[in-house]
């Protein structure tokens, strides 16, 4: 589980210290997720670095880390899982070598990311499947975490995805 969310916290001698944030939107492709990262850029929270490119499906940006993307797609081809596999993994992988690699690679690109920034935004749809190894990620390099969930109307989803493919729109609500 994530803990609470605080931008201080105590260290042992009861002095009061920043630590850093880490803004994870998890949610669907096609959810509203973009929009959020949008929303949370606007409004400060520092988008990443070096991000997907944009392209015709989504001109404003997707502010998703490029490198955290190639970590995801590596690690589910290490699962033997396609990142867009529906079925939930099985979450014993987590406590494996695999599992514990994979944390500590994901804690180095953390670091990487955040940079000199308390605050950094993390927003990748096949983070939904892999938070466990995000938690575990997260509680090495000590940081706090807030995790934002965008709820769409699963139809209004599955339409978006299926424009996005070129099919025609079988589903929606407006």
């Amino acid at each position: 589980m994530l803990k609470k969310v605080s931008s201080e916290a105590d260290d042992r001698s009861g002095r009061t210290s920043r630590t850093s944030l880490a803004v994870l939107i998890v949610g669907m492709h096609r959810s509203g997720t973009s929009a959020l990262g949008g929303v949370l850029n606007l409004l400060g929270v520092p988008a990443p670095e070096q991000q997907v490119t944009t392209d015709h499906h989504n001109l404003r940006g997707y502010f998703e880390p490029q490198r955290i993307v190639d970590f995801h797609e590596a690690l589910f081809a290490r699962l033997g899982s396609p990142s867009n596999d529906p079925l939930p993994l099985d979450y014993g992988w987590v406590a494996s070598p695999v599992g514990r690699a994979a944390a500590e690679e994901l804690a180095d690109l953390l670091t990487d990311e955040f940079g000199a920034e308390p605050m950094r935004l993390f927003k990748d749809p096949r983070m939904c499947r892999l938070l466990p190894v995000w938690t575990q990620a997260l509680e090495i390099g000590q940081r706090q975490a807030v995790a934002i969930l965008p709820a769409r109307h699963p139809l209004e989803v599955a339409g978006s995805l299926a424009a996005k493919a070129g099919l025609s729109r079988p589903y929606s609500l407006f």
